[in-house]
C-alpha cells in the first residue's frame, strides 16, 4: 500500500496546492492602498505604474481564463492576455500605454485599474 501511494503521489500537485493556499490566505498588507484606489479612478494611458515588488500572487490558466489569486481574492481575466498581465505584474516601471499586446488604451487603463484595485500594481510618481 505504501509503495502504491509513493508511485501515485504527485509532489508537484501538493506543492501547487500549498502555494495556492499561501497566496490566497495572506492577509492584505498594501501600504497606501486606499490612496492608490482613489487615484486609480483618474488613471490615464500616460501614467507611470509598476508591479508591487512585495505582492504575493499565483497565476493559473484555467481553460479560457487566467486567474490571479492573491490576498484571499481571485481575479479572472481572459487567458489571451497572459503576456500582458505578466508584464504588468513583473515590470518595475512603465507607462500604461506601453503595455504589450494588441489592446487599445481604454483596455490597458481598465486592466491596470483592476490590478491597482487588487493591490498588485501601483501608481508611481
Amino acid at each position: 500500500m505504501l509503495k502504491r501511494l509513493a508511485d501515485e503521489a504527485s509532489p508537484d500537485a501538493a506543492i501547487d496546492h500549498f502555494v495556492d493556499e499561501f497566496a490566497a490566505k495572506q492577509a492584505a498588507h498594501v501600504p497606501g492602498q486606499l490612496e492608490q484606489v482613489v487615484r486609480s479612478s483618474a488613471l490615464t494611458a500616460g501614467d507611470w505604474v509598476g508591479g508591487r515588488p512585495d505582492a504575493i500572487y499565483v497565476l493559473r490558466l484555467e481553460g479560457e481564463l487566467l486567474k490571479i489569486r492573491s490576498q484571499g481574492r481571485e481575479l479572472a481575466l481572459p487567458a489571451a492576455g497572459r503576456d500582458t498581465v505578466v508584464f504588468a505584474l513583473e515590470s518595475k516601471r512603465y507607462r500604461v500605454k506601453d503595455l504589450p499586446g494588441d489592446y487599445d488604451e481604454a483596455d490597458k487603463v481598465a486592466l491596470i485599474r483592476s490590478l491597482i484595485d487588487e493591490g498588485l500594481v501601483r501608481l508611481l510618481p
